[in-house]
């Protein structure tokens, strides 16, 4: 009957974490079965999450079972990814994207646009600061005219529109936006099962496949790779989201 060895509970204290121990004898095939039970990342009721387990033999028909698990500066089990083979683990980060002017949510059609007004038009409209696009009503658009370029302003009885207010970011068409991206990797046996994981994803929407409770907008694939750790094949997939709520364009991106 497997029973726990004298005075093989050991507790060791770092600075960030400490490491709980303890060893079972018995026979090889209760020492087997102890540790099938007791897998990575599992939690043991006395020691707590484990991160490493090993069975060795002692001396005759005495074998042993060693569970080491890792407690956080709290004294609560700690939480890392699960390591085995197929289970994802993630890891967020920032990511930068250049989006267009006009997906700022503040965005007014002053700020990359000339206004053009017609011959004898000499003052501004009361919309010129508050206008969030370039659609005027027919009404307007017979005195006043938005262009990008100067070259682009219309003529009336062979008089050219003049222009009566410049942009007040000449020049600027984008702006640079901070995001989430999330790598979602997993090991495999085999190279063949690990790019049958990035298959037919890549910069297509879709979702990281863990909880990471963010909420607007989606993800879309941006990288794969799939490359060989010393004992077995890592693939990941790097998700990127959206720049605003509205999600990747779906005409211009198919869904996983």
């Amino acid at each position: 009957m497997a029973t726990v060895k004298h005075a093989s509970r050991i507790r060791e204290v770092s600075k960030n974490a400490s490491r709980n121990s303890i060893v079972y004898t018995g026979s090889m095939e209760e020492m087997l079965q102890i540790q099938s039970s007791n897998g990575i990342n599992s939690i043991n009721a006395e020691i707590g999450r484990i991160t490493s387990t090993r069975v060795y033999q002692e001396g005759g028909t005495i074998w042993c079972c060693e569970l080491v698990a890792e407690l956080s500066s709290d004294g609560t089990a700690t939480t890392g990814p699960d390591t085995s083979y197929g289970k994802k683990s993630a890891s967020l980060h920032g990511s930068m994207l250049v989006m267009p002017l006009e997906a700022h949510p503040d965005y007014r059609a002053n700020w990359n646009h000339f206004l053009a007004v017609a011959p004898g038009v000499t003052q501004a409209p009361s919309w010129w600061d508050s206008a969030k696009d370039t659609l005027l009503s027919e009404a307007n658009a017979q005195k006043y005219c938005w262009c990008k370029e100067v070259g682009e302003t219309p003529e009336t009885g062979g008089k050219r529109w003049r222009i009566l207010k410049k942009p007040i970011m000449e020049g600027v068409e984008t702006f640079d936006l901070s995001t989430y991206s999330c790598t979602v990797s997993s090991r495999f046996g085999s190279f063949a099962a690990a790019t049958k994981m990035v298959a037919n994803v890549l910069n297509k929407i879709g979702t990281p496949g863990v909880t990471l409770g963010i909420d607007g907008g989606d993800w879309k694939c941006d990288d794969t790779t799939v490359a060989w750790h010393d004992k077995y094949w890592l693939a990941t997939l790097t998700w990127t989201r959206s720049g605003d709520t509205r999600g990747w364009n779906k005409k211009l991106y198919k869904g996983v």
